[in-house]
């Protein structure tokens, strides 16, 4: 899998960079995502994909690494690093393909670009089961277990028991406030409805690594009233300054009774912890 990041100067274009993560014997891997952060000269970038063995039904996991890019402060030229590190995460039921991935401060050394990673897709529960929205939040942080060590899970799966997918994520970070991480998705009620859902959840490490419960209970909803399907296509999430108030937009598509799918975007206000 390659990593294409861009490197951008004050008064010039911007040049390609690439970072290749390592291959596992026997599987391909299809890119996902990639997430980047700049700190000083050193770019931390992670990559996450789908691995699997070619026309092996049920074996598709996801793939995640960090590699670092230093940057010649003179020649403004990187440096290929080795690669920090690489995981191919499974929960051994089906298929888990992954969506996203995001790179972000660290709670302990906020000072920092490094300290954890978050990945998130969907998981099928079984070779015939549905598939529900797994995210994992895994170590970035040197000297506090083993790099790429999962510090947490979390599985939803929706009361209609049908497929959760179409998953994007975004972590909120802010200087003496609790770090939160929402997740959406498209969930499929009961006559075959798709729904937009958020979940929302603390970053605080389960050791040993344990299954985190979201901090609300998510509803369905539309992100157009009386359309009749709704998918997500990515959420940012920002503070509202000098106060605990939270905006949240997500934007997708939406199928119209008239118009067929259009696009929508829907705005939140969060004021829960």
């Amino acid at each position: 899998m390659v990593t294409l990041a861009l490197k951008v100067y004050q008064n010039g274009p911007a040049t390609p960079m690439l970072a290749r993560l390592d291959m596992i014997p026997g599987r391909s891997i299809t890119g996902a995502a990639v997430d980047a952060a700049f700190e000083g000269s050193t770019f931390h970038i992670a990559s996450g994909g789908t691995s699997r063995v070619p026309n092996l039904p049920g074996s598709a996991d996801y793939t995640v690494g960090v590699r670092r890019l230093e940057i010649d402060l003179v020649t403004r030229e990187p440096t290929d690093n080795p690669t920090r590190w690489f995981r191919h995460i499974t929960d051994g039921l089906g298929d888990d393909v992954l969506a996203d991935v995001a790179i972000n401060s660290s709670t302990v050394e906020p000072q920092t670009l490094e300290g954890v990673v978050w990945v998130t897709g969907k998981s099928q529960d079984g070779p015939n089961g549905d598939f529900d929205i797994l995210t994992y939040q895994l170590n970035d942080l040197d000297g506090l277990g083993g790099l790429g060590d999962t510090r947490w899970l979390a599985k939803w799966n929706s009361p209609a028991n049908g497929d959760d997918e179409d998953v994007r994520l975004d972590p909120l970070v802010l200087t003496g406030q609790p770090m939160r991480l929402y997740v959406t998705g498209a969930t499929t009620g009961v006559q075959g409805e798709r729904r937009v859902v958020t979940l929302k959840y603390d970053t605080v490490a389960l050791l040993p690594p344990a299954l985190k419960a979201p901090l609300w209970s998510p509803v369905p909803i539309r992100l157009r009233p009386g359309n009749l399907h709704s998918e997500p296509a990515g959420i940012d999430v920002h503070w509202v300054p000098n106060t605990t108030t939270r905006h949240f937009n997500i934007g997708g598509r939406s199928l119209s009774p008239t118009s067929g799918w259009d696009w929508q975007t829907l705005g939140y206000t969060d004021n829960t912890p």
